[in-house]
């Protein structure tokens, strides 16, 4: 924002001003494709390498934008400090473009992990930056592209934070406020299949063993149901030991398959750490349209008893 504010102010301004007017349009050019990849990275990390190559056109654009300060590459201005388009202008063109891309397919992955379906508003604000910065290439006088990416990266970084705010810290699982606001929006479904699951005696878990091994079997759980369930539905941490997932696209020979997958899977973890306390797991099933989903979340929360209740008189009857 300063190095576009020093470029308006300088437009045409005496040649004692030659060189700020210089430095601020290298500034210009050579940061602000920089910071839609900063931003992706902040966000969605920089471990992904296939993403980081749309980062080479930023890099190439800036060691240009940086030569320009000598030479006509990207930029140059008159000595009447008149602003005028380089030879290579297209470079950072096609630098931002690159820059925007790379941000857009990490907001996709954080959307993703989030199980975030609202891709509006990422659609808006990408639609406004993409406005400013075409009205800026097609008419230079027109100075709106800086003032629609700080707009909209602020805008993007709380719609970030808000998704943030839609997860369960220790499980990375949805939290119960989502899972209240997911509820209220299936409430005319014409399918859903809910899944309780309850940790048994997790409280004597804590009292044994402490509660980082709470935890630790609370995060190891939490994965298995991501594993088993993410594609399939919505993933839910509802209560302290309770998690839920909510689908829409599960029939009921896949449910079954998931359901004996996650048993699999827990007795896996508990092969490997005895400690690790069983999981009592109940689901309800609908193919009509619904119009009450508490009753559906009810049936299921009663077959999750009933598999608990089943688990404790096989126990007795070995015992």
């Amino acid at each position: 924002m300063i190095s576009e504010i020093i470029t308006v102010l300088l437009e045409g301004a005496p040649a004692i001003y030659f060189i700020p007017h210089v430095i601020g349009n290298a500034l210009g050019f050579a940061l602000s494709p920089l910071i839609p990849i900063q931003l992706g990275c902040a966000i969605g990390g920089c471990r992904n390498k296939k993403l980081l190559l749309f980062a080479a056109p930023v890099f190439l654009n800036m060691l240009l934008s940086i030569l320009s300060l000598f030479f006509p590459i990207i930029f140059r201005v008159t000595d009447t400090n008149e602003y005028m388009r380089g030879s290579a202008f297209i470079i950072y063109v096609i630098a931002y473009i690159a820059a925007l891309i790379c941000l857009l397919l990490q907001s996709l992955n954080v959307a993703k992990k989030y199980q975030n379906d609202n891709r509006s508003i990422l659609g808006m604000l990408f639609g406004f930056v993409v406005f400013g910065t075409i009205t800026q290439v097609i008419s230079p006088e027109i100075h709106t592209s800086w003032l629609c990416i700080s707009f909209a990266l602020v805008l993007y970084f709380m719609y970030y934070c808000d998704l943030q705010h839609q997860i369960d810290a220790l499980t990375d699982l949805l939290n119960r406020s989502s899972y209240n606001k997911y509820l209220s929006r299936i409430k005319e479904s014409d399918q859903v299949c809910v899944i309780i699951f309850d940790v048994d005696n997790f409280k004597n878990i804590n009292d044994c063993y402490g509660h980082p091994f709470g935890d630790y079997c609370l995060t190891s759980i939490a994965a298995c149901i991501r594993k088993v369930f993410f594609k399939a539905g919505h993933c839910f941490r509802i209560g302290g030991d309770e998690f839920c997932v909510i689908s829409n696209k599960l029939r009921k020979g896949s449910l079954e398959k998931a359901y004996r997958r996650f048993l699999r899977e827990i007795e896996i973890l508990r092969s490997k750490d005895s400690r690790i306390p069983v999981v009592s797991i109940g689901y309800a099933f609908s193919e009509k349209p619904l119009n009450d989903i508490s009753s559906i979340v009810f049936e299921a929360d009663q077959n999750m008893y009933h598999f608990k209740r089943q688990r404790k008189e096989k126990q007795k009857m070995i015992s």
